[in-house]
């Protein structure tokens, strides 16, 4: 059975961020989530007629730090 430095529990914003600064470090980790996806409340998915929604309602990121924006740009595209 592999072993892992770390369990982070819930794949939302935070779960995400702190797993992948956990492995950029060189560390092992298992991330898991109750979902079948990433991105907690916030995912959204193209439907059959090729509408993105929101499967848990609307979610609008906020940020005035340069720096958070640098980051979560290297994982998405942005709409403005």
């Amino acid at each position: 059975m592999k072993r892992y430095d770390f369990l982070i529990v819930g794949a939302g914003f935070a779960g995400s961020v702190c797993a992948r600064q956990l492995a950029d470090a060189g560390n092992s980790v298992l991330l898991i989530d109750k979902r079948e996806h990433i991105a907690g409340n916030a995912y959204d998915l193209v439907n059959e007629h090729g509408i993105l929604i929101h499967k848990y309602g609307p979610h609008i990121f906020h940020t005035n730090s340069k720096k958070v924006f640098e980051y979560l740009s290297k994982f998405t595209n942005w709409r403005f």
